[in-house]
């Protein structure tokens, strides 16, 4: 299950490099900490793993790992935009 969750993560390496690009970006407008830049990064690569998940499972059921897997991922979501709420930033989806 653990493989799984490194191998998606890897798979959906884009999404870590958006995100580090957009702190890098949003850092020289105004000061991120590094926990802020951590939280956002974490929470794009969750984000970016579960769309994958979606898009892999496509209406077959879903197999024990992968049950862990969005488990994993969705509980990273959930976490890190509790703590960005808290850090004042907000995100519609």
């Amino acid at each position: 299950e653990k493989e799984l969750v490194s191998l998606i993560e890897r798979l959906c390496s884009l999404y870590r490099a958006a995100a580090e690009v957009a702190v890098h970006f949003c850092s020289k407008r105004q000061k991120l900490s590094k926990e802020v830049a951590s939280l956002l990064k974490e929470f794009s690569i969750g984000i970016g793993c579960l769309k994958f998940l979606q898009k892999v499972r496509m209406g077959k059921e879903r197999t024990g790992s992968e049950k862990f897997a969005e488990s994993y991922f969705s509980k990273s979501v959930e976490r890190t935009l509790k703590l960005l709420n808290k850090k004042g930033l907000d995100f519609n989806f």
